[in-house]
């Protein structure tokens, strides 16, 4: 019998290599090579591989949303199938798909349970919990393939993308260097309002150095969109941190090293895709 080896006390325990002595050596890297590769991919992709990769995203990040749902192995699979196939038929096919799509998954659902034998009121907080996941994650990335699909798309995705991200990066190393009023345990005790500050201030930098190509708009135009983008990147990942800790997990899953799990990347993408796709729809 193989025994379990002792825990080593705290004093002893290998710490994580830290860059700068705050930054996490394998975050830093991961972040460093697959951002840029990232970006490139997204300006050089043909449209249906792009609507491909996005469907890609967002199937495994129904599937994690799933997981911290509590939904069990056979309703991950089917939401996850469903939660891919939306950003195809949002490339693809006309809007009225969407609740097609949806009751297709309730459908699904309903046919596992008729089989499984599960009590109703159980069925029903599964099957909302379901329906929420594919409309949180994969409907909701879809106004991505859809931005994609405009005039300018691939200048308005590497706008969105870069804004986003850099605003999250922002939010993080201002945070590390400057943050001192945390933010309720409740939602994230990590996080500061200095960090969401500086997040908001990079995501407006990069609006008016990138949106001038997708939005006709004077500087203050931009200014004000660069304000909205910025501000929806961190409620979107301020949501997600809500969504974990209610759970108590720390991160939605060990897809990505030293990131976390794939929602913890598109968490942000998720509220500024919308309201990126209605700024560009209406200016």
């Amino acid at each position: 019998m193989k025994l379990r080896e002792p825990l080593l006390p705290s004093s002893v325990v290998p710490s994580r290599r830290l860059l700068f002595g705050r930054i996490p050596l394998v975050k830093a890297v991961s972040t460093a090579i697959g951002l840029p590769l990232f970006v490139v991919l997204l300006y050089t992709l043909p449209g249906t591989l792009f609507a491909l990769l996005i469907s890609l995203i967002a199937a495994l990040g129904v599937w994690e949303f799933g997981h911290l749902a509590g939904l069990d192995h056979g309703d991950r699979w089917r939401t996850a199938f469903v939660g891919g196939v939306l950003p195809l038929a949002m490339y693809w096919g006309p809007h009225h798909l969407l609740p097609l799509l949806v009751c297709g998954l309730l459908l699904l659902l309903l046919a596992g349970d008729l089989f499984g034998g599960r009590d109703v009121r159980e069925s029903m907080g599964r099957i909302t919990l379901a329906v929420f996941g594919v409309l949180y994650v994969a409907w909701l990335l879809g106004f991505i393939v859809l931005l994609r699909a405009m005039p300018a798309g691939q200048a308005t995705v590497i706008w969105l993308f870069v804004a986003t991200w850099g605003g999250d990066l922002g939010a993080g190393v201002t945070g590390m260097l400057m943050g001192r009023h945390h933010l309720p345990p409740r939602i994230n005790a990590r996080k500061t309002w200095e960090g969401i500050i500086g997040g908001v201030v990079v995501s407006v930098v990069a609006t008016l150095l990138l949106a001038p190509e997708v939005l006709l708009l004077d500087e203050v135009g931009l200014l004000v969109v660069g304000l909205l983008v910025g501000l929806a990147a961190q409620a979107g990942d301020l949501s997600e941190s809500l969504l974990k800790r209610s759970v108590g997990a720390v991160d939605s899953g060990a897809f990505v090293p030293g990131q976390g799990g794939v929602l913890d990347r598109i968490d942000s993408l998720l509220f500024t895709a919308p309201v990126a796709y209605a700024l560009v729809a209406l200016f």
